[in-house]
């Protein structure tokens, strides 16, 4: 059995979108008691057209492995989406996939004769889950999924883990869905409707990406295949699974002797001020990082402290870290906030104590009020005991703040 784990594209959102659909598919679940008690739920077929069985049938699952194999591919594939959209756009895009798909399932059974064939209907996440597989191909064909591969050996069960490139993978999905469709005749069956959903994401996905609605950095399907990919960045971001951190890693399809694209520094500037406006930090942060040291490109003190802001929300210390770093190095913190904040970062997400008690040491009581006043304080008792208990200062690189 192939089990999809993570994938390597871009992410620039958190998956939030991907994390509430799976819950909200655990609840349907639990509320219909495995799809037992489901009416109401189902898609109907030869029953005229029913708007709401369109959505709602795509969150029915009938027994616990229907639900476990469609939530590992909707939480494998729903990150190269989501990655790229974000929640507040994901989420309506996968109802507008169940919604177009339902319609179009439900309106080719309208004459449909349920009680000769015994079949009345369907339901599952499956179909939609096949177009986010095809959207993940036209978006970021050249990304890797991580498969586990699960066999029994001597009686025991064994796992191998193995890298695919989504291209390859959603054409071999393809592949087996039309044989198995072959087969078992071209009827209204699973992998029929798996191809049906799998057409509607691609629709949905060529769309998106003609419309410039979605930004695929150069790495989509048609610049893979015009070579335009080889112009596009040397890096991205990954969400690693085994810390919370996204680092800059190369990205695998840009060969060593081809040399990024540059774009001009007020260009980019402006870029990163709107993505910073659109509250895309991540994406703000992995353009910004590159030009940073270009004074054309420097972004000025209240956008940046705003990305600073942003990027710490979402947990991401290193890049807090950074940004908050070129800040104090750049602009007057009269009120020593900034300070403050980047003090706490470095004391508990980047076990660098001297480098807090520094920036401790340089604030003035005045220039805080009594809360804060009381945070440094708790700072520089923490600081004081990763000292004292011997924590080897990790440095971040040079910082404007350091002599």
């Amino acid at each position: 059995m192939l089990v999809p784990l993570y994938t390597d594209a871009p992410l620039y959102y958190r998956p939030w979108g991907t994390i509430g659909l799976i819950v909200a598919n655990c609840i349907t679940f639990g509320m219909t008691a495995g799809g037992a008690t489901g009416e109401g739920w189902w898609l109907t077929y030869g029953n005229g057209l029913h708007p709401t069985e369109w959505l709602l049938s795509a969150f029915l699952h009938a027994g616990p492995m229907h639900l476990i194999g469609n939530m590992v591919m909707l939480w494998a594939f729903g990150h190269v989406s989501e990655g790229k959209l974000g929640w507040h756009r994901f989420v309506p895009l996968y109802f507008l996939l169940c919604l177009i798909s339902g319609m179009i399932e439900q309106a080719i059974m309208l004459g449909y004769d349920t009680e000769a064939s015994g079949m009345a209907g369907s339901a599952g996440a499956s179909g939609v889950i096949f177009g986010l597989v095809a959207m993940a191909m036209i978006w970021a064909p050249e990304n890797c999924i991580e498969m586990a591969f699960v066999y029994m050996f001597f009686g025991f069960p064994r796992v191998a883990h193995f890298e695919i490139r989504i291209w390859v993978y959603a054409i071999w999905s393809i592949i087996w869905e039309i044989l198995i469709a072959t087969l078992l005749g071209w009827g209204m069956n699973t992998p029929t409707l798996h191809l049906l959903g799998g057409a509607v994401g691609a629709t949905v996905g060529i769309v998106m990406l003609k419309k410039k609605w979605v930004d695929c950095e150069g790495w989509d399907l048609f610049s893979v295949w015009r070579g335009d990919h080889h112009h596009a960045g040397t890096g991205h971001y990954t969400l690693h699974r085994d810390r919370d951190v996204l680092t800059s890693t190369p990205n695998r399809a840009v060969q060593d002797d081809v040399a990024p694209k540059r774009e001009s520094p007020r260009k980019v500037r402006n870029k990163v001020l709107d993505l910073i406006e659109q509250q895309r930090f991540l994406g703000a942060w992995k353009l910004y990082q590159q030009y940073r040291d270009v004074p054309a490109a420097q972004i000025d003190a209240p956008p940046l402290k705003q990305l600073a802001d942003g990027l710490i929300q979402l947990q991401e210390w290193a890049a807090g870290t950074a940004v908050l770093q070129e800040f104090l190095g750049r602009f007057e913190d009269k009120t020593g906030t900034a300070r403050l904040i980047l003090a706490g970062l470095l004391v508990r997400h980047r076990n660098r104590p001297q480098a807090a008690l520094k920036l401790i040491d340089s604030l003035s009581d005045t220039t805080l009020d009594p809360k804060n006043r009381d945070l440094a304080e708790k700072i520089r008792h923490a600081a004081e005991r990763l000292v004292d208990e011997g924590h080897l200062e990790l440095s971040d690189g040079p910082s404007a703040l350091e002599d």
